[in-house]
């Protein structure tokens, strides 16, 4: 009898397998990489977006609340039509004190700012810039009112975010 012999194959991996198990490894990490940059910046801009109305938000509720507090505007310390604008009304402390007060809303250094009477300012904006703030004077016979333009931006390149803000407030105690 013949002894029976078997043969093993000690065959490696061929030159063109390698370069398409290479090319197909190259492929997979090119697509895993792009989808982690691109959700990187997708988060990056949706929390600029983010922090842009958050911090806007809150600068222009508390200045609508003071010029419905307000019992007028003074006209001539005020800059209506153009940017940076600035808006002083006359006012009370607070709605249980009648002591007068002066309230004035303006850009400084990038932030919307409300100063109290002579001196006091008080930033109503952080981590944002504000790029564009203009009053319109919209007082009829019997009452005032005031409207304005804010524009809002944060970031660079991008993970840049703007946004523009309108609104307006008829003063409570003016009529």
């Amino acid at each position: 009898m013949q002894g029976i012999t078997t043969h093993q194959s000690n065959r490696g991996v061929s030159l063109i397998e390698a370069v398409i198990y290479v090319a197909i490894f190259a492929m997979v990490f090119a697509i895993v990489v792009n989808t982690v940059v691109v959700l990187s910046d997708l988060h990056g801009k949706t929390k600029a977006k983010k922090e842009v109305l958050t911090e806007t938000r809150l600068g222009i509720e508390r200045m609508l609340q003071e010029i419905r507090f307000a019992q007028s505007i003074d006209v001539a310390a005020s800059s209506f039509g153009v940017d940076p604008g600035t808006l002083k009304v006359n006012t009370t402390i607070a709605s249980d004190d009648d002591t007068p007060v002066t309230r004035t809303f303006f850009l400084q250094n990038g932030s919307l700012v409300i100063r109290e009477g002579p001196s006091t300012d008080i930033p109503l904006t952080s981590g944002i810039t504000i790029s564009r703030l203009v009053f319109y004077n919209s007082t009829q016979a019997t009452t005032s009112a005031v409207h304005f333009e804010v524009t809002a931006e944060v970031g660079s390149g991008v993970r840049r975010a703007e946004r523009a803000f309108e609104g307006g407030a008829v003063l409570r105690r003016s009529y």
